[in-house]
Order: structure tokens, then C-alpha cells, then sequence
């Protein structure tokens, strides 16, 4: 996907100028990280190398943006509830009430994290929400550990960001993995606090 390709492009170059970062203000990492750096890198190549196939060139040359769209649209259900939202798995009931398109479509979800908390759990709930995970995986917490855990917040950074054209937090393999990433990126404070 388009969106994919350009969080991988994102995502290497998070993780190579946090890398060089925190190896810059804690001294040398170790050759691991500079082999998993490597390895980062050679598997970048492999999917941009695969993804360089006649199916994913066309995939990607693709110009339709009506994902955009129904992001667009659904954000003018906020104010239609905007202190409780629909609640949570209603877009699909509720969309219809703000799509413009003549088409007849179904969509049941934005593919966009904001528009869909806050058509969903409405403004106080969504605001919270992402206050507290800013707050809480901030980069002074990353750089507060003892060996910054770059790639695990830069895998969160990254699927947020990559949630605001796709749709993927839903699935809960992702959120799982997420979860995980969080839970090594606060750790890493916590035992340095120790």
C-alpha cells in the first residue's frame, strides 16, 4: 500500500537519526544495534524491491484518495455527538448520515485514527486518550533509559502515523504488538529509575 510504503520510508529514517541520537549521547551501543541497523536497512530493500513488481507499481502509482474522503466526512460526525461519540464500532450505522458520495458503499471504519475516536468515543474521551499515550511514550521517556529502546517507540510512532491512511489498529495481532513496543519503551525508564 501506498500508505505502508511510505511509513517503512518514515520509519528508517526515525530509526536511523534516533539511532544515531542515543548513540551519540550514551556513547557506543554495542555492534549489535549497528547489526540491526544493517539489518533493518537490507530489509527495506527487500520490500521496496518487492514491492518494485508490475502489481505494487501500479498499486502505488494509484492516485485514488477517497480514503481522504470518508476521513473528510466522517469527521463532521463529531459534531453531530460530540461529548459521548456514537460509541465505539457504531461508524458503520452512523456514516451514512454524512456521506456525500452517490455511490451506493458501506464503510465501517474512517481508515484514521482521529476520525474515528473522535466520531466514536467523542472529543473529551479522544483527547484524553492521546494526551495520556503522548505523555507517557514521549521521547524524554525513550532517552531516559538506559539503552533507549529506538526501535520498539519508533514502531509505535509509526503505526500511529500509518493509522491515519490505513486501517490496522483494529486488528488485535497489531495492537498486541503495540502494546508490546510500549510496554519496552516505559520499561526501559523504570529500570534506570531502579
Amino acid at each position: 500500500s501506498r500508505g505502508g510504503m511510505g511509513s517503512l520510508a518514515v520509519g528508517v529514517l526515525f530509526t536511523i537519526v534516533l539511532g544515531y541520537l542515543a548513540r551519540r549521547r550514551y556513547g557506543r551501543l554495542g555492534g549489535l544495534n549497528a547489526a540491526f541497523s544493517i539489518a533493518l536497512l537490507v530489509a527495506a530493500g527487500v520490500l521496496i524491491g518487492l514491492g518494485a513488481s508490475e502489481t505494487a507499481r501500479d498499486d502505488l502509482a494509484n492516485t485514488d484518495l477517497s480514503k481522504f474522503e470518508v476521513a473528510r466526512r466522517a469527521l463532521h460526525l463529531v459534531p453531530l455527538s460530540p461529548v459521548m461519540g456514537f460509541g465505539r464500532g457504531a461508524f458503520e450505522d452512523v456514516f451514512p448520515r454524512v456521506r456525500e458520495s452517490t455511490l451506493y458503499m458501506t464503510s465501517t471504519n474512517p481508515e484514521n485514527i482521529l476520525a474515528q475516536w473522535l466520531s466514536e468515543w467523542g472529543v473529551p474521551v479522544a483527547a484524553i486518550a492521546f494526551a495520556l499515550l503522548a505523555w507517557a511514550l514521549r521521547p524524554k521517556v525513550l532517552f531516559s533509559a538506559v539503552r533507549p529502546a529506538v526501535g520498539a517507540w519508533v514502531a509505535i510512532v509509526i503505526t500511529v502515523l500509518h493509522d491515519l491512511v490505513d486501517f490496522h489498529l483494529e486488528v488485535p495481532g497489531v495492537v498486541a504488538l503495540v502494546t508490546v513496543c510500549a510496554a519496552i519503551v516505559v520499561a526501559g525508564r523504570r529500570a534506570r529509575d531502579e
